[in-house]
């Protein structure tokens, strides 16, 4: 009978050590659960096109939270005259919006699951360095 206690009380002490144990945080700041990053993967001058220098760059949007992510819209913000070739982007749709940026969001049907990673890839044309800003977002 000692014993029968004794297994009981283990059983209520695993219990209540698994209830405790966070699966996932739900503590994440907004920045935090979705992160973007930004690489350039590629550079070239194309006498086509007076000399102007082309970078490809790839876009990697981190899914930081316990949810699934359906709609992300990052906006491009491009200093220095730099020039969105939209005919060169991959994984992303594109719109050009205002005040003067452009945006990119996930194509419909497309969806970005918890603690996982969607890569696009677009060609700016011009000097400088694009920068991503995280517009809007919403979870499933």
């Amino acid at each position: 009978m000692k014993f029968l206690s004794s297994l009981l009380s283990l059983l209520v002490l695993i219990i209540v050590v698994t209830a405790k144990v966070p699966t996932h945080r739900n503590d994440l700041t907004a920045s935090e659960q979705v992160q973007l990053d930004l690489y350039p993967t590629g550079s070239w001058i194309d006498s086509k096109y007076d000399n102007q220098k082309f970078t490809q760059y790839e876009g990697v949007i981190h899914n930081n939270s316990p949810f699934t992510l359906t709609e992300v819209n990052i906006n491009i913000l491009n200093p220095n005259g730099l020039h969105l070739r939209d005919d060169t982007i991959w994984n992303m749709n594109w719109r050009n919006s205002y005040p003067p940026h452009n945006q990119f969001y996930l194509p419909p049907g497309e969806s970005i699951y918890q603690n996982n990673v969607y890569k696009f890839t677009f060609i700016v044309q011009g000097n400088g360095y694009p920068q991503l800003e995280l517009g809007s977002v919403k979870y499933s």
